[in-house]
C-alpha cells in the first residue's frame, strides 16, 4: 500500500515517518494540498477488508465515498471513492479477512486526510484507522 507523497512519489505505508509531507486534500479551498505527518503507530489489528483486490484497510478506516467520509465496513460494491485526480474510483469489489494483522496509523495535520493508492482516506488520529502491509501479514 502507498502513501502519495507532497512531491509525487510514492512511499509504502511502513515507511512513513513524522515530519513526512503527504499529498492531502483542503475541502474549503476544494484543492490538492499538501499535509505533514504529525503523528505515527503501528499495532495488530484482528480483521481487515480488500477493496478492489488491492486496497487493504481496517473495518472503521474512512474513505471519501459518494461524497461523504464512509468507513471501509460500510462500503459496498457500486459506491465511489474520490481519487488525487477528482476522478471518482468504482468500488467492485470487497472481501472481509478475519486475520490478524499488523497496521500503521498516521495523523496529518491540519487537512486530516491523505492519498492511499490515489484514494482519499481520512485519519482520525491513532483510535480507529489503519492500513498495513502485505508482508506483515501473521500467517494462521
Amino acid at each position: 500500500m502507498s502513501i502519495i507523497m507532497a512531491d509525487g512519489s510514492t512511499k509504502p505505508v511502513q515507511d512513513i515517518r513524522v515530519g513526512d509531507l503527504v499529498t492531502s486534500w483542503d475541502d474549503k479551498s476544494k484543492t490538492v494540498t499538501t499535509g505533514k505527518v504529525i503523528a505515527f503507530q503501528s499495532k495488530l489489528a484482528p480483521e481487515y477488508y480488500i477493496l478492489n483486490d488491492k486496497i487493504e484497510a481496517t473495518p472503521t478506516h474512512p474513505f471519501m465515498v459518494n461524497g461523504k467520509w464512509t468507513a471501509v465496513a460500510a462500503i459496498e460494491p457500486g459506491d465511489v471513492i474520490r481519487s488525487v485526480d477528482g476522478k471518482n474510483i468504482k468500488i467492485t469489489s470487497k472481501k472481509h479477512i478475519k486475520k490478524e494483522v499488523a497496521i500503521f496509523n498516521f495523523t496529518v495535520e491540519k487537512f486530516h486526510n491523505y492519498y492511499v493508492e490515489g484514494l482519499l482516506s481520512h485519519n482520525f488520529g491513532f483510535i480507529n484507522i489503519g492500513f498495513f502491509a502485505r508482508n506483515f501479514v501473521k500467517s494462521p
